[in-house]
């Protein structure tokens, strides 16, 4: 999630609500736009793709 800037980080479920209300629209807007492309990435199966260009790097 932090890798690819899609979400935040909290110590406790209790910092969730006021981490929200204090995000900046700027940022809310890039981690929105960030998990678009991430979910396209995940329909078209490029992490697994990914993955297994990977393994077969590491099995030669």
């Amino acid at each position: 999630m932090i890798d690819n800037n899609v979400g935040f980080a909290v110590d406790s479920l209790t910092e969730i609500d006021e981490r929200l209300e204090n995000m900046p629209r700027e940022e809310y807007s890039v981690m929105k736009k960030n998990a678009l492309a991430v979910a396209q990435k995940i329909r078209t199966g490029e992490f697994i793709k990914t993955a297994m260009t990977k393994l077969e790097k590491v099995k030669d």
